[in-house]
């Protein structure tokens, strides 16, 4: 049997989520509780397997609950809960030990499935968590250049190295003159290299080009 401790400062999301666990034949709810100030003071009378802790909670949040918690025990699993998440709330919770991250408004029969993974072992992200988490690893590994290509690579294109270098000025808001003394290179040289990216883009306009490499690099 799954023992799961649900924290969160809503008194009506604790009972739903109670009676959506309970209904189920392999885990139960041994313990609510409104707050990270409680879960530490109550984790070793309760001993859960996993919590599901909101993220948002007055006095002591999820996050910084979570540090201390699997100080006192490293076995005890964490489910992050929020309506609302931040990259940097991913990856500060995943800092602290989160085993999984999974937004409120998760479908019953999904929240099964990822408590019972959880449980063996396996880390569990919902997918507008997982979205952010690979952004941010896309950021860390490439930079905006870098990225571009790739993504133009997927769509079929090759751009040449100052090509790329004027369609990453060009989608910074930099005017010819600006990008021309940016690669140190005539204005006339730097038009030229646009009209090559309309061409390639099959675009006629500035503004056109722009649009297509923002949402290439979105």
């Amino acid at each position: 049997m799954i023992r799961v401790l649900i924290v969160d400062d809503e008194l009506l999301l604790r009972k739903g989520i109670q009676a959506l666990i309970d209904g189920e034949s392999d885990m139960q709810v041994v313990g609510m509780l409104a707050n990270g100030e409680e879960v530490l003071k109550e984790l070793d009378a309760i001993k859960p397997d996993i919590i599901l802790m909101d993220i948002h909670m007055p006095r002591l949040d999820g996050i910084k609950t979570t540090v201390k918690l699997k100080q006192m025990n490293s076995n005890v699993k964490v489910i992050f809960l929020t309506a609302n998440i931040s990259e940097e709330e991913v990856i500060r919770g995943i800092s602290a030990g989160g085993d999984g991250f999974l937004v409120k408004e998760i479908y019953p029969d999904d929240l099964f499935r990822s408590i019972r993974d959880i449980h063996r072992g396996q880390h569990v992200l919902s997918y507008d968590v997982a979205k952010i988490l690979v952004k941010s690893i896309r950021k860390l590994s490439l930079n905006k250049c870098q990225l571009l290509a790739k993504r133009l690579e997927n769509h079929g294109l090759s751009f040449t190295k100052r090509e790329l270098e004027v369609a990453c000025h060009l989608v910074e808001g930099l005017d010819n003159r600006q990008i021309a003394q940016k690669l140190y290179l005539g204005e006339g040289t730097v038009k030229n290299y646009i009209s090559e990216i309309y061409q390639k883009l099959n675009v006629r306009y500035r503004d056109e080009a722009i649009q297509f490499i923002e949402r290439l690099l979105r």
